[in-house]
Order: C-alpha cells, then sequence, then structure tokens
C-alpha cells in the first residue's frame, strides 16, 4: 500500500496496487506531485527549466523530477529548432 499527497492542495490517495520500479523511483525521487483534480490541475504548475513534468501516474497525477543532461540537452534543442522555424515563417511574410 502506498500513499501519494498532492503538494498543492494536500489530498491524499491510497494506492493499494502493485507498482512497478519505474513509477516507484519517479513517487520516491520527486520535486513535485500534483493530482489530477480541477482544484490544482498539475500540468498548469510553473516548473523551473531545469525540472520535467511526467503526467499520466496513476490516471492524471503529474510529477515534477529533474531532468538529466541528455533530456536536458534535447529539450533545449527542439526549442531552438521551434524558434529557427517560428523565425523562418515569420520573415517569408
Amino acid at each position: 500500500m502506498f500513499i501519494v499527497k498532492c503538494d498543492a492542495c494536500g489530498f491524499e490517495q491510497v494506492v493499494k496496487k502493485r507498482l512497478d520500479s519505474d513509477v516507484y523511483e519517479a513517487l520516491k525521487h520527486n520535486n513535485g506531485l500534483y493530482c489530477d483534480r480541477r482544484v490544482c490541475d498539475g500540468m498548469s504548475q510553473v516548473v523551473p527549466g531545469s525540472f520535467k513534468k511526467t503526467w499520466g501516474i496513476f490516471g492524471g497525477w503529474t510529477v515534477v523530477q529533474p531532468m538529466d543532461l541528455e533530456t536536458y540537452k534535447s529539450v533545449k534543442r527542439a526549442k531552438k529548432i521551434l524558434e529557427m522555424g517560428i523565425a523562418q515563417m515569420n520573415s517569408k511574410d
């Protein structure tokens, strides 16, 4: 049995099902855990750039975790490519 608690509103949910190792590590080593209720909507929470949000733990719970170096580099590169694409589209107009 595992109890998860929302960092924003304090809502607690008891989880009685067996957890796989990835989900357990995500819940154990997180920097924020937000429930899926309309009160605090985890996907709208703002996180610093060096953290990532993982949605879909136990339905709609959102977990905030630190990014590893490879993930940070890929996100930074994707943002750069997006900005270049937007700049190219604006220059054609």
